[in-house]
């Protein structure tokens, strides 16, 4: 119940005697999702334990007690990270440890004997059950009579049909290929272009100039020259005054007029179709804008309906029971997207200026390449890099530096406090700042480039410093650009999802330290959006609907400064 912390606590040692554990905290890792395994593992845990039964109880998901539990999606999430964050422990089926060699303790079984788990041991629990003493042998496994059998085990059931091929649909008769293609392709097989075709087509508009009996120039630049120069000497007060002759066209004997209002039927007829294709490409995005918010509204009803708006600043989030609030992904959501703008938004300017006022020439391109690959990588490859690299280094080097220096300060100090395992919220800001850097250096770098030179020269050439130049000249200049980039920057980090279920732990708790495992909104819908149900499906939903509002009130702050800042310096009135 979160009373042990630490591998070396006395009631550990006193199970364990003899051995030497090491100082180390514990953390604990457990399924981000529903599933069957949380299941048995909590069942267990209500059978041994009138503490856990009276707080947690048994289900597929439930609330976990320990501050710096961590969460993974699938046996595969929690195995990787019980395999990468030092003093983890947590539950797997027994393929997984087996495969990722992950090392397993021994249990108290219900006849007071210690077991390890293999085949033996789960066969004896099994053997131990009486399958038929509930409808439909839905037994539970776990904490059987036997001094051998391991006391977490589930049994899995094959459903086959009693008679597999004689009540299964038959197959449906499949048609025959369709000729609609094969014919003209054969055809236009048969007879391939050759040069005598070619010439003919390449002819066919010079005969008919022929017939119209125009004067036929040598070249095609000539021919072109000559169409254009015939609907000029429509326009001449050669043909205005004089009738027409016999070897000119028949159609130049409409007049000018009838040709003028020809034309200028064709280009209102052209105008008036492309400006409604324009604003149908306008209104198709104005229309799935509406569309989103709708659904989203729509679905999250319920969730409102039942909470009120206290659903945004709620601190509850029991899958069981039913209860949810959207304060703990609200708070991480923010916390790791304001992390990740005061460490990029300061990079990416100084690699910006540097690409734009100091660089050498022969470093510019390449240098400059490579931020915009970086802008490239998936967010995915970022959050493995987080998992297996960062975060095994960050809790080695990084957390306890951070913890004996800022976590020492008055104010900001229990912000550092706490577990250190290398993700949480901390974790993902980092990892969120490696991600949009790259997006608002390349944004900056190319509004930089566009203030015109003069402007620069004119600065240097009154004795400016490089610093006066960028600040009197090319930020007020590019102003626009450079939030339009922080906040494309910011958009990104607002709805990250897989870089930061990587590394921001998945724990449903709201713990006042940025070392301590949280949840982003993103994270908490592609942990349990595909295991949710109807009114579980409705709160995410309404998180979801929640991620939108955020995102447009930050957007919308952001027109209000350039608006403002534009207003005082006298562009607007």
């Amino acid at each position: 119940m979160g009373d042990i912390s630490n591998w070396n606590d006395a009631k550990l040692q006193e199970l364990n005697p003899g051995k030497k554990l090491p100082n180390q905290s514990i953390t604990v890792v457990h399924r981000a999702d529903g599933s069957g395994t949380t299941f048995i593992f909590t069942d267990y845990l209500t059978e041994v334990s009138p503490e856990w039964k009276a707080w947690a109880g048994k289900g597929a998901a439930v609330k976990w007690p320990a501050p710096s539990s961590v969460g993974g999606k699938g046996n595969e999430g929690v195995a990787a990270n019980v395999g990468r964050v030092k003093g983890a422990i947590g539950y797997v089926e027994y393929a997984y440890a087996k495969k990722n060699k992950i090392p397993h303790l021994a249990l108290l079984n219900r006849d007071g004997k210690y077991v390890e788990p293999d085949d033996a041991t789960f066969a004896a629990a099994a053997a131990g059950a009486d399958w038929f003493s509930v409808p439909g042998m839905g037994i539970s496994l776990v904490n059987q009579k036997g001094a051998m059998s391991w006391p977490i085990t589930g049994a899995s059931f094959a459903l086959m049909y009693k008679q597999p091929t004689s009540n299964l649909p038959t197959r449906p008769h499949r048609p025959k290929r369709s000729s609609f293609l094969t014919g003209p392709l054969r055809t236009a097989k048969s007879k391939p272009l050759n040069s005598t075709m070619f010439r003919s087509l390449m002819h066919s508009p010079i005969k008919s100039a022929r017939r119209f009996g125009r004067k036929l120039p040598t070249s095609n630049t000539q021919v072109i020259h000559d169409r254009y120069a015939n609907r000029m000497d429509v326009f001449s007060s050669d043909n205005m005054s004089s009738p027409r002759t016999a070897d000119q066209p028949a159609n130049l004997g409409r007049g000018p007029a009838a040709s003028m209002v020809a034309i200028a039927r064709r280009q209102q007829t052209q105008d008036f179709w492309f400006h409604k294709l324009t604003m149908l490409f306008s209104l198709v995005v104005l229309v799935s804008l509406i569309g989103i918010i709708a659904s989203l509204l729509l679905q999250s009803l319920p969730t409102f309906q039942k909470f009120g708006l206290p659903f945004i600043w709620r601190i509850e989030w029991d899958i069981i029971n039913e209860e949810f609030g959207a304060l703990i992904s609200i708070f991480g959501t923010l916390a790791s997207a304001t992390i990740a703008l005061l460490i990029a938004v300061p990079l990416s300017f100084g690699i910006a200026l540097f690409l734009t006022e100091n660089c050498p020439v022969w470093l510019r391109r390449p240098l400059g390449t490579a931020v915009e690959l970086l802008a490239a990588v998936p967010s995915i490859i970022y959050g493995m890099f987080g998992l297996f690299i960062f975060a095994p280094l960050f809790a080695e080097y990084g957390q306890p530096a951070l913890q004996s220096t800022l976590g020492q300060m008055p104010l900001i100090g229990p912000l550092f406090g706490g577990a250190m395992n290398g993700i949480g919220i901390l974790a993902a800001g980092l990892i969120l700042a490696f991600m949009i850097l790259p997006f608002i250096a390349a944004v900056m770098r190319d509004v930089f480039e566009i203030v015109p030179p003069i402007l620069r020269e004119s600065a240097y050439g009154i004795g400016c410093t490089t610093w006066e130049v960028v600040r009197y000249v090319v930020l007020p200049y590019t102003q626009k650009g450079v939030i339009g980039g922080v906040m494309l920057g910011l958009g990104r980090a607002l709805g990250e999802t897989m870089a930061v279920t990587f590394v921001i732990g998945n724990s449903q708790r709201l713990v006042p330290s940025l070392f301590a495992p949280g949840s982003s909104i993103a994270s908490t819908l592609a942990n349990e959006f595909a295991e949710a149900g109807d009114f579980h499906l409705s709160a995410l939903f309404a998180l979801g609907f929640l991620l939108f509002i955020i995102t447009f009130v930050v957007l919308a702050l952001a027109k209000l400064l350039v608006a403002r800042n534009e207003k005082s310096k006298g562009a607007k009135t």
